[in-house]
């Protein structure tokens, strides 16, 4: 089985914990803890990426965690540049939508700007890694 990654990041400005998560979707469910009744394998069997909200308790409160999922991430590959683009897209309008956003031009910049950063963000850190 290949190993998966898995990079956090909590974003101050919109106050988001995200993950992205490089590996299948077992490797996933595994990680998080995910109990067996909430797992969807068959929705993922022929995806190569995807954004799940998952929700986990604290000693304070239930804490969402947006988790962009990919199968698998290439450093040239253009399909996969592609998807993490794609996928960080989903992201942003689910954290938006969370924060109570409209999804609207009048918010285009707001939109670009979090695209952009998450992006680059994730970007960043998978071409780092070994």
């Amino acid at each position: 089985m290949q190993k998966y990654k898995l990079i956090t990041y909590y974003e101050p400005l919109l106050k988001a914990n995200t993950a992205l998560f490089v590996g299948t979707i077992e490797q996933l469910y595994k990680k998080f803890s995910v109990a067996k009744e909430n797992q969807d394998t068959k929705y993922f069997s022929d995806a190569d990426g995807s954004v799940i909200k998952l929700e986990r308790e604290t000693k304070k409160e239930k804490e969402i965690v947006r988790v962009v999922w990919l199968r698998h991430f290439s450093k040239r590959g253009a399909y996969d540049i592609g998807l993490l683009v794609h996928e960080v897209n989903h992201l942003v309008l689910r954290i938006l939508e969370d924060k109570g956003i409209t999804i609207s031009l009048e918010n285009e910049e707001i939109i670009a700007y979090a695209n952009e950063h998450f992006f680059k963000y994730y970007y960043t850190k998978l071409i780092s890694q070994k």
